[in-house]
């Protein structure tokens, strides 16, 4: 039984398109401290212009995928797994 203890929700932002200048300065200003650059490359440099990132936080990774908008790319923040916490 789950009920009583902790929850957290992991985020995913699904990402399409944009300027991709503009996208690896985001990422690297968001999310720098886990990705190195070859991985931000990485991300930016795959064929179909796509990519997704997890988050721990909601507030991150709405304010993440607003970013991404404002490359001119699609994104959208969605919730994806419940995770129940060890207390």
């Amino acid at each position: 039984m789950t009920s009583g203890r902790p929850t957290s929700y992991l985020w995913n932002v699904d990402v399409s398109g944009g300027d991709q200048d503009l996208l690896r300065a985001v990422l690297t200003e968001r999310v720098g401290d886990q990705y190195g650059p070859a991985e931000i490359d990485n991300l930016l440099g795959r064929s179909d212009s796509s990519f997704t990132l997890a988050f721990w936080d909601e507030t991150a990774a709405r304010t993440f995928a607003e970013l991404a908008r404002a490359t001119g790319a699609t994104a959208e923040a969605y919730e994806t797994t419940k995770i129940n916490m060890i207390p």
